[in-house]
């Protein structure tokens, strides 16, 4: 059977940032959820809700800021299984003292989003993909702290920056492996 995959990108990113990564998976149908940063995250969490309930999947994968929104589909039931790939689950700090744009009003860590996921736990239901460039405190873009925000039973360390976590047959497999196998 067909499974039927979510896909979300990052903030300023597309669709296009998963090519590489469904290149190495199963044929499956492709969902994509499209956003733009300048809207509300609750207004787009709206949306992306609505698009579910209307096409039920068998998985959900983001990135970053499409990692969070992945991870709370997972947590309020839109998905039975996710990955967020180097994805900011604890909001960024820094973001709490300057909300110059919708952005980052949206991922300031004291925002109710991020409560919700850090009080969460996902079990086995979303892996989470830590990306850390030489054992830095971050991939580039995001913290450390703030990937590892979330309990869950699945979590993978890799040795990559924000970007190359999309260019990589490892990040496949463990895709692979958690929508695909189970």
């Amino acid at each position: 059977m067909t499974k039927t995959v979510c896909w979300i990108h990052g903030a300023y990113s597309s669709d296009r940032a998963f090519n590489y990564l469904r290149e190495k998976l199963p044929s499956h149908r492709r969902l994509v959820f499209e956003y733009d940063v300048r809207t509300p995250l609750e207004l787009n969490l709206e949306s992306l809700s609505e698009m579910l309930d209307s096409i039920p999947v068998d998985g959900i994968v983001g990135h970053s800021l499409g990692g969070v929104m992945a991870a709370l589909m997972v947590k309020r039931e839109y998905a039975p299984r996710g990955v967020a790939i180097a994805s900011p689950l604890g909001g960024f700090p820094v973001a709490n003292f300057f909300p110059l744009t919708q952005l980052l009003i949206d991922v300031a860590s004291t925002r109710p989003t991020f409560t919700e996921l850090k009080t969460h736990n996902f079990e086995d239901k979303l892996l989470n993909i830590v990306a850390s460039y030489d054992g830095r405190w971050t991939d580039g873009v995001v913290p450390v702290n703030s990937q590892q925000s979330v309990k869950t039973d699945l979590v993978e360390k890799v040795n990559m920056n924000h970007f190359e976590v999309l260019l990589d047959d490892k990040i496949g497999e463990m895709i692979n492996k958690h929508i695909f196998t189970k």
